[in-house]
């Protein structure tokens, strides 16, 4: 979704691939939009210019007047630096300091990764900073090329990979839920395992399903 006319505030939004399959399917009804999220991916902070000739109402008019971008189905390319609210009790104690500043939280332990075939398995050790019990939504673009296990990977004890048909979407990508530990301390272990014969390399997006916090990385398949 973008904004087309900012004076008039004019929307226009496209539906992704599962969004048309199921407006196919079920006509409108089935498109009950329950939540949303705004972004600033385009928004250069950098041009807000305090030193305007014209005084402070003109500081942000270059930004104010930037294009904005044309709507995307692709999450990989578009609302990946989304704005959040952490002004709730829920929230204060970990990102509103004392002086009112809000700390934006952060993904650790997410970052690129290779499996080949001599090492087929790297396991992720996540946490939401400052430390908060965090839950997760994961997303492979590219679905054909890793298998996705809870925790440590082990033949014995979780060898059946948590992504099925049923966690595969229409464009292809895997979508998987995790939880994670109180206070941010060990947090959703998971391990990437190389499917043999695969190579290649796709986009996994990490989302903080409490926190809006965000982390993108590039897995490589050889």
């Amino acid at each position: 979704m973008g904004y087309l006319n900012k004076a008039t505030i004019t929307v226009d939004a496209i539906l992704t691939n599962r969004g048309r399959e199921l407006l196919a399917q079920s006509g409108r009804g089935a498109l009950t939009i329950t939540k949303f999220a705004v972004a600033d991916d385009e928004i250069d902070y950098g041009l807000y210019n305090v030193a305007h000739p014209e005084g402070s109402d003109y500081y942000g008019s270059i930004i104010e007047n930037m294009p904005v971008l044309e709507a995307t189905p692709d999450e990989q390319q578009i609302m990946r630096y989304k704005l959040v609210s952490l002004d709730s009790a829920d929230f204060a104690n970990t990102f509103v300091q004392s002086n009112g500043t809000i700390v934006i939280p952060t993904i650790s332990g997410f970052e690129d990764r290779t499996v080949t075939s001599t090492s087929p398995f790297s396991t992720f050790d996540i946490a939401t900073n400052p430390g908060f019990p965090e839950n997760y939504t994961l997303i492979v673009a590219n679905a054909n090329l890793v298998n996705i296990y809870g925790g440590t990977y082990n033949a014995t004890n979780n060898s059946t990979p948590l992504n099925t048909a049923s966690t595969i979407n229409a464009n292809g990508s895997i979508t998987l839920k995790f939880t994670g530990g109180a206070n941010g301390a060990s947090t959703a272990l998971f391990t990437i395992g190389k499917i043999t014969g695969k190579t290649g390399s796709t986009t996994a997006t990490l989302f903080g399903d409490r926190t809006g916090a965000t982390a993108s990385i590039t897995i490589t398949v050889n």
